[in-house]
């Protein structure tokens, strides 16, 4: 079996390189490769925003819902609330579900809730 292709590498100077370079170029594949590290691009500071770091859903209703304690809370009106705190419609079920599995919350009706005494007491 013929051998079709070697790879050679050399560490040449660049003034060896170039003559021969000059001497005979046919069907010769060169690869350069530096000895300098490749530059870095500086990514510009993040900037902090003044929003609060979110602390979860729970964070937002249990308060709104302690200065009504008498008002029965729907879950569409739960989302309206927590997506003005950018939250969204799923983290909103997510917390209800665990609010009222921790006792914090009542339900009257499938998708109407008041807030328990343990959730006024809460926190």
């Amino acid at each position: 079996m013929a051998v079709k292709m070697i790879t050679v590498q050399f560490d040449l100077d660049i003034e060896l390189f170039t003559k021969i370079l000059a001497h005979s170029n046919q069907g010769v594949k060169f690869s350069v490769y530096g000895d300098d590290k490749p530059q870095r691009i500086e990514e510009p500071e993040r900037q902090l925003t003044l929003a609060p770091p979110k602390k979860g859903v729970r964070h937002v209703l249990l308060p709104y819902m302690k200065k009504h304690p008498d008002k029965t809370f729907t879950t569409k009106e739960m989302i309206a609330i927590a997506s003005n705190f950018g939250y969204n419609e799923s983290a909103v079920y997510n917390a209800v579900h665990n609010m009222h599995r921790d006792g914090l919350l009542r339900r009257y009706t499938p998708g109407k809730y008041r807030i328990s005494k343990a959730g006024i007491t809460h926190g």
